[in-house]
């Protein structure tokens, strides 16, 4: 029966320091060419998202526990919506870090969790240890075709590219890239399935969350 040992999982979280690495460069190089003329926001994908995610933040930072609509005439109640990032925006204010600094930190987080998941995922479906890492850096570093398009010289405009070029949740790599909260959630969608998929094939949650044969740990 397979078995996910020590070497499979500091494998695993080698790759994905490397691909925190990777996806860190393009953010190190807009704040190394910063001035304070032209300053580096902070995304470079996604930017409008990613200030709105830094605006969330920021009420989370103001003491609010709820969110608010701050552009609207329209009197409303404020609700439990984006908490993830009003979280992030208390933990800012207690480290007194800029809200895009706590941003990107929490990326060191989110991306393994995310790998690792899938890693975890892929091993409920494939004995061969090989093969279940091929599925990680197939899934870590690749997307669609696009890249297709754009060899072919056709339009780089947005609603006419395919999907995996700009919608960010479309591959992993583009997730990894963008927004912290996505490669969490991708994460905790894959450990729900095979929850899941446990619940369905015997009835019952596995308390381990190991699927069958396959252990987390090996002695």
């Amino acid at each position: 029966m397979p078995v996910i040992d020590r070497q499979e999982w500091r494998w695993a979280i080698a790759w994905a320091i490397i691909i925190l690495i990777i996806t860190s460069l393009p953010y190190l190089y807009g704040a190394m060419i910063s001035t304070p003329t032209n300053q580096f926001g902070g995304f470079v994908i996604g930017v409008e998202d990613g200030h709105s995610y830094l605006a969330k933040m920021q009420q989370g930072r103001a003491g609010y526990w709820l969110f608010r609509l701050a552009y609207t005439p329209e009197p409303h109640r404020p609700e439990p919506f984006f908490l993830f990032y009003i979280l992030l925006g208390k933990l800012a204010g207690l480290t007194n870090l800029p809200n895009v600094v706590v941003f990107h930190l929490s990326r060191l987080l989110t991306v393994p969790v995310g790998l690792l998941a899938f890693y975890y995922f892929a091993a409920y479906f494939l004995e061969t240890v090989k093969l279940r890492q091929l599925a990680l850096l197939i899934f870590g570093f690749t997307g669609g075709l696009g890249w297709l398009w754009l060899t072919l010289g056709d339009s780089t405009e947005l609603g006419r590219m395919p999907v995996d070029l700009w919608v960010p949740d479309a591959s992993f790599f583009l997730t990894v890239l963008t927004f912290t909260h996505l490669p969490l959630a991708q994460g905790l969608l894959l450990l729900l399935s095979v929850t899941g998929l446990e619940f369905v094939r015997h009835g019952q949650k596995r308390s381990d969350l190991s699927p069958p044969g396959v252990a987390c740990w090996s002695v």
